[in-house]
């Protein structure tokens, strides 16, 4: 409390990173104004962040239709952490040319906690290829996780380095549920815990129940 803020000015972009070449000066008053991001479908077409009213929930859930929503659902969970977030799928999605925005729902700094449905729909032309650990669909989920009613194709290709599948990996103590999964794609790890359906159970910490799944 007897510390001063440090403000950046000069010339920004909307996520207050300095604008091409320009010089900034760092101080204890704000004497630059950060333009507002220029939101088009859910993205900033300035700095790639998300809008963060572009969905609204509804019965507890957000309605995902299209390949840029689930973009953005997955930038939510892993990018700012709203890792309770609970989504269904309305719609078979496919993420043809989404690589640079799709990233696996939940990570080791925001593990996915929530209840994902679906609703029976199929997800194709996925492509994630990463060397860090726990890659997949689902990057990490935590104890308390639901996954259920979905199906990756054979379109879908998914490498990583340790946990890999269509869930990369799972970790903390809790229940995680897996029910009514398919996957038909192509999963490699490049050290190991290469799974179908689970990469790995990190520790052996959460509870796995996996019920109608196939590979």
């Amino acid at each position: 409390s007897n510390h001063g803020t440090v403000y950046r000015n000069g010339a920004l972009r909307c996520d207050g990173t300095p604008l091409g070449d320009g010089e900034v000066t760092y101080s204890n008053s704000q004497t630059s104004t950060i333009p507002d991001h220029q939101y088009v479908d859910g993205f900033c077409t300035v700095c790639g962040g998300i809008q963060p009213d572009y969905l609204q929930e509804a019965d507890g859930f957000y309605q995902i239709s299209n390949a840029q929503q689930l973009s953005w659902f997955s930038q939510a969970v892993s990018v700012f952490g709203n890792t309770n977030w609970n989504a269904r799928l309305t719609a078979n999605i496919d993420l043809s040319g989404f690589e640079d925005k799709f990233t696996p729902i939940g990570n080791s700094t925001h593990p996915y906690v929530g209840t994902f449905d679906g609703q029976f729909h199929t997800i194709s032309n996925l492509f994630v290829e990463q060397e860090n650990d726990f890659v997949g669909f689902f990057g990490l989920l935590n104890g308390g996780a639901t996954i259920m009613n979905l199906v990756l194709d054979e379109t879908c290709y998914v490498k990583g380095n340790i946990g890999v599948g269509l869930v990369g990996a799972s970790k903390v103590a809790g229940t995680v549920l897996l029910k009514n999964l398919g996957m038909e794609g192509y999963v490699e790890a490049i050290t190991k815990n290469a799974g179908g359906i689970l990469g790995a159970n990190t520790g052996s910490a959460s509870s796995i129940v996996m019920e109608n799944c196939y590979v």
